[in-house]
């Protein structure tokens, strides 16, 4: 708490109050000195005790009427405030009618930009998809293109193939026949040590006897085994050469699998020139749906019509495009089929 002396009337008084109060108390206290002083100048000398009554009855006076005052304002406030607010709302209704009429022309104006805008995006969209039919088209053909340079690689490839199988089977013949002269020398071979055999028993049975058929067995058993040599060099070719066979039998059924492969990439280019087909026939209906939109808008509009007689002529590319890719792909099943 802190202390504080005002003055009044040349007299002090001590007065307690809060901390932070005391200039507060000071201010009051010279109000209530010039209450006093003004009293004494009107009075004369007065007792301390009538004079500081008579002081709070002039500040009670004083303070009654300011809440008159206040009073009366509050009552003007209050009666300008509900005028003010009646206006308020009479500005609002007018405000809320004036954002109603506003409302509805923009409203009136939005649908008759929607109206302008979708006629414009179904002319957007009739020109995008011309376009894109346009390079869908050129993507046809050369999808179609490289179908038939790569039917016309095939077909050489298998040209190249039945070449090689007949020479394969020329040597193969050949083969066969060397072999088969082969095994008749063979066999001859055969009889001939069968029967030297049986005259070296008979020689041996009776070597006394038969000294000059042994000197000539042998000679005989000298050619034998002369010929026996011919015949294991002539099997030694004969080997070299089915060795040989084999090779290009091996390299006959590379080829073969690779064909076999060909064929496989053949028959898969078959499957997505199909299913092209059957994107070609969705966007023919997709077109002839667009065409008949088309056709049911006024007549009067140059515009559309110029549309109408693009999507036929492109309506009748497309066609031709896909009889086109039917044809090829008939002629390529066919010649893998004959391979």
């Amino acid at each position: 708490m802190s202390q504080v002396i005002i003055t009044i009337n040349y007299r002090e008084y001590p007065i307690s109050c809060e901390d932070g109060g005391e200039i507060q108390i000071m201010k009051l206290g010279r109000m209530l000195d010039e209450k006093a002083r003004s009293l004494t100048q009107a009075l004369g000398p007065v007792n301390e005790n009538l004079l500081l009554a008579m002081t709070g009855l002039l500040v009670a006076d004083e303070l009654s009427e300011a809440k008159k005052d206040a009073t009366m304002i509050d009552q003007k406030v209050a009666e300008r405030t509900s005028e003010i607010a009646a206006t308020i709302e009479q500005k609002n209704a007018e405000l809320e009618q004036i954002k109603h009429q506003i409302n509805r022309l923009e409203a009136d104006k939005a649908m008759a930009e929607r109206k302008a805008d979708t006629f414009e995006e179904t002319l957007k969209t009739a020109e995008q998809k011309i376009i894109a039919l346009e390079t869908e088209k050129n993507e046809k053909n050369q999808k179609i293109s490289e179908a038939e340079n790569t039917t016309l690689e095939a077909l050489q490839q298998i040209t190249d193939l039945e070449a090689s199988v007949n020479t394969a089977k020329q040597q193969i013949t050949q083969l066969e026949a060397d072999k088969a002269v082969a095994e008749k020398k063979a066999s001859a071979l055969e009889d001939a040590l069968k029967t030297a055999e049986q005259k070296i028993i008979v020689l041996e049975t009776d070597k006394s006897e038969n000294i000059q058929k042994i000197s000539e067995t042998e000679n005989t058993a000298a050619i034998a085994q002369q010929q026996i040599t011919d015949l294991e060099a002539q099997n030694k070719i004969s080997k070299q050469k089915i060795s040989e066979l084999e090779t290009s039998i091996d390299e006959t059924r590379q080829k073969l699998f690779n064909q076999a492969n060909l064929t496989q990439v053949a028959e898969q280019r078959i499957a997505e020139l199909e299913l092209d087909k059957t994107a070609d026939a969705q966007k023919i209906a997709q077109l002839q749906e667009m065409i008949s939109n088309l056709s049911a808008q006024p007549a009067q509009e140059p515009d559309n019509a110029e549309l109408f007689n693009q999507l036929n002529s492109l309506d009748e590319e497309l066609a031709q495009n896909i009889n086109s890719l039917n044809e090829l792909i008939k002629s390529v099943a066919l010649k893998l089929k004959s391979v």
